[in-house]
């Protein structure tokens, strides 16, 4: 599954997608499911190479996503 989002600031990337993650978790909850924030990685795509080595802090139930620069689907 992928989450994709868009902002201008890193800050409001951050949060919309930790926010969508916990809704998901929730969602995962109500059937039973477990979701592994060992298995999730997280990946910036952008235009402008100022914010290229940025790594993005999002958090699923309280452990941090780990970031992939590279990322093979």
């Amino acid at each position: 599954m992928y989450l994709a989002t868009k902002y201008q600031y890193f800050s409001k990337l951050e949060c919309s997608l930790s926010a969508d993650l916990a809704r998901l978790s929730y969602y995962c909850r109500q059937w039973c499911l477990k979701t592994s924030a060992a298995k999730i990685v997280v990946s910036c795509f952008h235009l402008h190479n100022v914010g290229a080595c940025h790594e993005l802090a999002v958090l699923l139930n309280g452990q941090r996503i780990k970031y992939e620069h590279q990322p093979t689907f």
